[in-house]
């Protein structure tokens, strides 16, 4: 089994975060079972958590916060 990883950086528009959403929405329609995680800046993750979509823990993919 093998995992997906994406990389996103976005603003409070939320705009690549929906497509990424998309994305992965897809992967696990399709019966992808392996891991997605979801590397993002500081930034990003603050905008994230201030709006809460909640999106990316109900399909399952794990956010990996990384300091640029």
């Amino acid at each position: 089994m093998y995992s997906i990883v994406y990389v996103l950086t976005d603003t409070e528009k939320l705009n690549y975060y929906y497509d990424l959403i998309i994305s992965i929405y897809s992967l696990r329609k399709r019966n992808f079972n392996g891991n997605v995680f979801v590397l993002m800046d500081l930034d990003t993750n603050n905008i994230l958590e201030k709006l809460k979509p909640g999106e990316l823990e109900q399909y399952n993919a794990k956010q990996v916060v990384i300091d640029i």
